[in-house]
């Protein structure tokens, strides 16, 4: 009889099934994908307050756009934060504006990402941050109201 008695909540357990969850590591990992204001771009600011750059998650490219400048092409994410941007074109037109020259070479130098509070820092090789970025979902456009926007606004949000 003691036998039994032991033996009972072992079989009684047996006919339910024991579900354990199980964490899923991209559940907290934050998302570089979207559109990111531009604040810092080889540690100068950009002259147009509404420079976007978007990196899609559905076809691994990437844009960016401002008053005088569209730059796009593709770009490779990584173990361990890696990132690296590729086949970059660029349609540049800025002449005065220092941050939005610097943009396309400083694509090219980037090696890995990394986010500090709301921030996506892009950085190079050395580890020194070479684009800032905040997410564009939690801000409108400078100079905008809320029925406006700038065609290259929309356009960046589309790419």
């Amino acid at each position: 009889m003691k036998k039994t008695a032991l033996l009972l909540p072992l079989l009684l357990s047996a006919c339910f099934p024991v579900v354990i969850p199980v964490a899923n590591p991209l559940d907290k990992a934050p998302n570089i994908y979207g559109a990111w204001r531009l604040s810092d771009v080889g540690g100068y600011s950009p002259n147009d307050p509404n420079a976007i750059f978007t990196i899609n998650n559905s076809d691994d490219g990437f844009s960016a756009v401002s008053e005088c400048m569209k730059v796009s092409g593709r770009y490779n994410v990584g173990g361990n934060h890696a990132l690296t941007f590729n086949q970059i074109q660029a349609d540049n037109q800025c002449t005065e504006n220092v941050a939005e020259r610097y943009l396309p070479s400083e694509l090219q130098n980037v090696r890995s990402y990394r986010f500090n509070s709301r921030h996506l820092e892009l950085l190079n090789e050395q580890g020194r941050v070479v684009l800032v970025g905040k997410r564009l979902r939690t801000e409108k456009a400078t100079g905008q109201a809320d029925s406006g926007e700038t065609p290259y606004l929309l356009d960046a949000r589309r790419n």
